[in-house]
């Protein structure tokens, strides 16, 4: 691998390499050079690489949970198992299960940025990502920038006046 290209070290398949986290400017995720490498899922069943209890929540706020997720396969490579990632909120699923597809070799390695959100009902929770593809030939991605927060509350806003006067071909809005 290049300089760009963290290779997994120790890994006999030389199927996989990873691109450090180049970070996501629009989120305000900064770049990385560490993520959490998740091997396959030989448990038949879904499998729980991370999990955290979260507090400082308000009871009725929705909050925002998100993470980037990347293909461990090399570019251009695939194989039988495409990773599949659910999130869980307290052990109950919450949004769509998420597909870390192969990339192309055109494509490149790429991080993909998934969310799902919820209402918190209590203080505190628990947030999960389990790996819901059964299978070891494929099943390899990786995980950054895991993120939570809370939404914006809408603001109602009265207009104290306002006024539309139809002019030539156009109209003039003021209030």
């Amino acid at each position: 691998t290049d300089s760009s290209t963290a290779a997994i070290e120790g890994c006999r398949m030389p199927a996989m390499s990873e691109s450090p986290f180049p970070g996501d400017p629009a989120v305000y995720a900064p770049a990385a050079s560490t993520w959490m490498y998740v091997n396959g899922n030989d448990t038949g069943g879904p499998y729980l690489p991370w999990q955290q209890t979260v507090g400082g929540l308000t009871p009725g706020t929705t909050y925002l949970f998100s993470f980037h997720a990347s293909n461990a396969y090399a570019p251009g490579r695939s194989d039988t198992v495409v990773p599949v990632l659910r999130t869980l909120l307290g052990g109950a699923p919450i949004g769509p299960d998420f597909e870390v597809a192969y990339e192309t070799a055109a494509q490149g390695d790429t991080w993909t940025r998934f969310a799902t959100t919820f209402t918190a009902g209590a203080a505190s929770a628990t947030l999960s990502i389990f790996d819901t593809a059964l299978g070891t030939s494929g099943d390899e991605w990786a995980l950054t920038a895991i993120g939570l927060q809370a939404c914006a509350i809408p603001t109602a806003v009265t207009l104290a006046s306002f006024e539309a006067l139809a002019g030539d071909g156009v109209a003039v809005l003021s209030w």
